[in-house]
């Protein structure tokens, strides 16, 4: 419910942008509604990035768009790095948001239409 109840609050003030006003979801690929169910580990569809491809769809100038960060070396993609044999996730923080930023520059409604985005490793690349 909380993306869903962000976008509410912030609609208002994303249309009085001028041009072409951008929501972006931080999720990750492990709840994506396409690419889940082949990643081999269990995990579930997220009702957000169902909800951001729908806004991104019924809206006519907002962007609204999942996106995935990357396995970032933090906390939460340590522990699953280090039950994978890694000594750590492969994406420092510094990359990660450097792509962030690229992938928030150059998206548009075309660009996007309403699908995954993800940064990985080897850039930034669409769902």
């Amino acid at each position: 419910m909380g993306p869903l109840l962000l976008y509410q609050a912030t609609r208002d003030l994303l249309l009085a942008v001028k041009g072409e006003p951008k929501f972006f979801l931080v999720s990750s690929v492990l709840g994506s509604v396409t690419k889940g169910p082949h990643i081999p580990f269990k995990n579930v569809a997220y009702a957000g990035n169902y909800f951001a491809r729908k806004a991104n769809l019924e809206e006519d100038r907002i962007v609204v768009v999942p996106v995935h960060p990357g396995w970032v070396q933090t906390a939460m993609g340590g522990g699953p790095a280090l039950k994978l044999g890694l000594k750590s996730a492969p994406m420092t923080i510094d990359f990660s948001v450097e792509r962030l930023m690229k992938l928030f520059d150059s998206t548009d409604k075309e660009a996007s239409k309403g699908g995954f985005l993800c940064v990985d490793d080897k850039g930034d690349s669409p769902w």
